[in-house]
């Protein structure tokens, strides 16, 4: 019962245009999940401001696990000042034990909707994104934080006066510190860019952000996830088990030099992955400074084929188009999953429909020529009765 009386205050306290804990009137929910809710609120004071106020749900508060991760995040987010961090602003407990927190406001959207709508990223622009958000694992780092759930939903693209794609990495809500607490964290994440240690339950450190890094870079610049399926627990072997499909073989217009970075970043061993969050900055911005690499280029191509990817059948990349050659689709859906004979249908149906269209064409011009030769050709020859030997017959 007193679960349910606490779920009914929040309700009440969370309605548009009521005031939480005497100091944020509540605007409108803007998000929310499985552990808490999210809302767009006025700060009251002398000097009002739009925040986010972050509340836990009642149910939830009895339950130690979650009070723990919640609290990690407050502790977590305290600790951290870089400019690509969210930066928080308050955070406490009411009366009925509901845990907030509040943080800045972010006008913009997550890099999951940039992808969701672009498909791809130019590679320039990929890497920039990716500067940004290791500079604020780099600080979280050195405090000897770990993010663990580095993923699209948790980079957030800001437009910060006129300065586009200006990155703010959030959700720090299952982050932990290193050394001892890591070694028996669990398993926590989301499959499709957790590492094998963090999987197999081994230690974890800032290699473990390198390489859900390495994923996120993957999907930007190819459009695809290196492994990917609708069983995470198929994803998840396959992050331990198998090796990364090339990214020359999807076909994506990635520097060669980019490309054996990304790969070095999805290294099954920790050892063989750049070592930490500045050493992957410097890499990355010293690719982005080489003259030996035309940029302008490869942006044109990626752009160009984010454009010509749209008009293909879900699943296949402009590789696999121009060579018909759908076994090399293993970057798209790996053997993890029973997506690649979905998209083998998809690309048989998709020819079938393109050769039934070009025979029916080839069909109706067919029967126009030969009934033009036969109305006007024929005619011709016995008015002028010129015909040629050949069609004199004895």
């Amino acid at each position: 019962m007193k679960s349910i009386s606490r779920i009914g205050s929040v309700k009440r306290a969370s309605k548009p245009g009521a005031v939480f804990e005497g100091r944020y009137r509540i605007e409108r929910m803007i998000g929310g999940g499985g552990t808490s809710h999210v809302y767009q609120a006025t700060q009251l004071g002398i000097a009002e401001r739009s925040v986010a106020l972050k509340v836990l749900r009642p149910e939830l508060t009895e339950k130690p696990l979650y009070q723990q991760r919640f609290l990690a995040e407050v502790k977590t987010v305290a600790k951290l000042q870089h400019p690509n961090t969210v930066r928080l602003y308050d955070f406490g407990e009411t009366a009925d034990g509901d845990l907030y927190l509040v943080t800045e406001l972010l006008s913009g959207t997550s890099l999951q909707s940039v992808l969701d709508k672009n498909g791809t990223l130019e590679p320039s622009r990929a890497v920039r994104i990716a500067i940004q958000a290791l500079k604020a694992l780099a600080e979280a780092h050195v405090n000897g934080v770990i993010h663990r759930d580095v993923k699209p939903d948790n980079v957030f693209i800001c437009d910060i006066h006129g300065e586009p794609d200006f990155v703010k990495l959030i959700d720090f809500g299952i982050a932990s510190g290193t050394a001892a607490e890591t070694e028996h964290a669990g398993t926590s994440g989301t499959p499709h860019y957790m590492s094998p240690e963090q999987i197999g339950g081994h230690e974890i450190g800032p290699w473990t952000d390198i390489y859900a890094v390495g994923v996120l870079l993957y999907e930007m610049v190819t459009g695809q996830l290196p492994f990917d399926g609708a069983k995470p627990l198929k994803v998840m072997m396959a992050h331990v088990d198998r090796d990364p499909p090339s990214i020359r073989a999807t076909g994506a217009p990635v520097p060669e030099q980019l490309a054996t970075l990304i790969e070095s970043c999805l290294a099954k061993s920790p050892r063989n992955r750049p070592r930490g969050a500045d050493a992957l900055i410097a890499a990355l911005d010293q690719l982005l400074n080489s003259p030996q690499i035309d940029w302008d280029s490869h942006d044109q191509r990626a752009r160009f084929a984010s454009r010509s990817r749209s008009a293909l059948p879900r699943g296949i990349n402009l590789r696999t188009a121009a060579t018909g050659d759908f076994e090399a689709l293993s970057t798209a859906e790996p053997a993890a999953s029973t997506a690649p004979s979905t998209a083998r249908r998809a690309w048989r149906g998709f020819c079938g429909t393109v050769a039934r269209n070009m025979f029916a064409a080839a069909l109706v011009w067919g029967i126009l020529f030969t009934t033009a030769v036969m109305h006007h050709a024929s005619p011709t020859w016995e008015i002028l009765d010129t015909r040629p030997p050949a069609t004199i017959t004895k």
